[in-house]
């Protein structure tokens, strides 16, 4: 692996390939464990000697540029509503769940001032 800086699953290929020249059946193992090895430190490798680790170091995440937008955020509301000046302003969120396989949603709103707060659900298939 140092010596050709080949990846793991490059490795696991390549003793695959020779079959029993290196290694006996019951020997070999696949590229996850040798992947969770390296991480527990039970191999003489360290994670930063890896090729794809080092390839992946300098990566960012960065904002998504054409990232849906579902109406206004909460940071942009008027400062009445902000305030709780005035009644009509609601903030309303979802909330999706998944219970035995089966997906479940449920719609939150919650007015401002009054702090009026509806709950409606969808249990999916299970109505």
């Amino acid at each position: 692996m140092r010596e050709h800086k080949w990846p793991l699953d490059a490795c696991c290929g390549y003793a695959k390939r020779q079959c029993l020249c290196l290694f006996s059946e019951s020997e070999m193992v696949c590229t996850h464990t040798l992947y969770n090895m390296v991480w527990d430190g039970l191999l003489p490798i360290k994670a930063t000697e890896l090729p794809e680790t080092l390839e992946r170091k300098g990566r960012r995440s960065r904002d998504r540029e054409h990232k849906k937008c579902y109406g206004t955020s909460s940071s942009d509301r008027p400062e009445t509503a902000a305030q709780r000046m005035e009644e009509g302003h609601w903030e309303g969120g979802t909330v999706v769940g998944t219970r035995a396989g089966h997906e479940a949603v449920v719609l939150t709103l919650l007015e401002k001032k009054t702090e009026n707060y509806l709950a409606i659900g969808n249990l999916g298939s299970r109505i």
